[in-house]
């Protein structure tokens, strides 16, 4: 009995010393993913509880690490040791189809970004391409709302590393980020940034080098922010995430030349008023993209003009029409923010 105990102490001192001899080594979430498609929920070394589920995490001796996991599209979790883990792989796992449910191309290269790595690299790296895949995953299980909101459809994205030369798969991102977009817009812009020369080279060539992959998503997100700031109102006109969401559809002429046009309310009506001069005194005109100071159109029923009137002053003659005084002759010209009358 003696014996058997001071043999079980030697045993415990060797592998103390063996943990003490080892060096500390790194596990990264790009190692897992290459065995098999799974969530980590922990990993428990002899450091303790590391709870990460992105990594790295550290640890000496392999068959003292242990990994709780599940498999993706599985709410059930299970735990092996890291050598198993490395010499058997993932238990009744093997590469299945279906594996990661949630993808965006634009999220999958916002998170590049974030990490200082290039589309390029990581399209080539298949333990890199695996790692993005799990954490757009993890971002868009957590993130139901937006999930809905950009219109994702579960399994669409790519499900292994030889997806990545699956442009479908690849390039898939739903409804995507950019609802709201015209091509007038975008062109103004362009020749804002870049000048009308660029310009010029986009209309002829989409696909120029002049405006760069990153700039262009750039130009399509200030196009977005600019019709919520100063066209609101027209948001109605448009119809959503119909034009481009990445560089990728520069080459897709249908969302690239998506334009409505914001007629000014006011140049419609002159025109109007020049052909029928029969037009309805009750029809309320409101300026639009070209008139901004808040006047409203009405038509006079003494000399038939069209006058200029101020907020407050439209507010007063909601019939369209008003008599100023008794001189037929009365006009109103426009300036800016001025009116006046002789």
């Amino acid at each position: 009995m003696v014996a058997q105990s001071t043999t079980q102490e030697s045993i415990e001192i060797s592998n103390a010393n063996t943990n003490v001899n080892k060096t500390t080594q790194i596990l990264t979430l790009q190692n897992l993913l290459t065995l098999g498609p799974i969530n980590v929920l922990s990993v428990t070394t002899e450091f303790g509880l590391q709870d990460s589920v992105l990594g790295p995490w550290e640890y000496k001796n392999d068959h003292n690490c242990i990994v709780k996991y599940t498999i993706q599209g599985s709410d059930i979790s299970h735990s092996i040791r890291l050598d198993h883990m490395l010499t058997r792989g993932i238990p009744t796992t093997k590469r299945s189809s279906l594996a990661f449910r949630w993808y965006s191309w634009i999220r999958l290269k916002a998170i590049a970004t974030q990490k200082n790595l290039t589309i390029n690299s990581v399209l080539t790296n298949e333990g890199q391409f695996l790692s993005l895949l799990h954490e757009v995953n993890l971002y868009y299980t957590k993130s139901s709302k937006v999930c809905r909101d950009e219109g994702l459809e579960p399994n669409r994205g790519p499900q292994s590393h030889e997806d990545a030369c699956n442009l479908e798969r690849l390039h898939y991102y739903g409804k995507g980020t950019i609802k709201y977009y015209r091509k007038t817009t975008f062109l103004q812009l362009v020749a804002k940034r870049y000048g009308e020369n660029v310009k010029a080279e986009y209309l002829v060539d989409p696909t120029t080098r002049l405006i760069s992959c990153t700039d262009y998503e750039e130009i399509l997100k200030d196009v977005h922010s600019e019709i919520i700031h100063r066209y609101s109102r027209h948001e109605k006109l448009l119809e959503n995430f119909a034009g481009p969401q990445c560089n990728e559809d520069r080459l897709k002429n249908e969302r690239i030349n998506f334009d409505v046009k914001f007629t000014s309310a006011s140049s419609k009506a002159k025109q109007e008023l020049n052909t029928n001069s029969d037009l309805s005194l009750q029809k309320v005109l409101e300026p639009t993209e070209a008139d901004i100071s808040e006047f409203y159109l009405r038509k006079c029923n003494l000399c038939s003009k069209v006058r200029w009137l101020g907020k407050r002053a439209a507010e007063k003659f909601v019939l369209g029409s008003y008599v100023y005084g008794n001189l037929q002759a009365t006009t109103f010209i426009f300036l800016g923010l001025q009116n006046r009358r002789p």
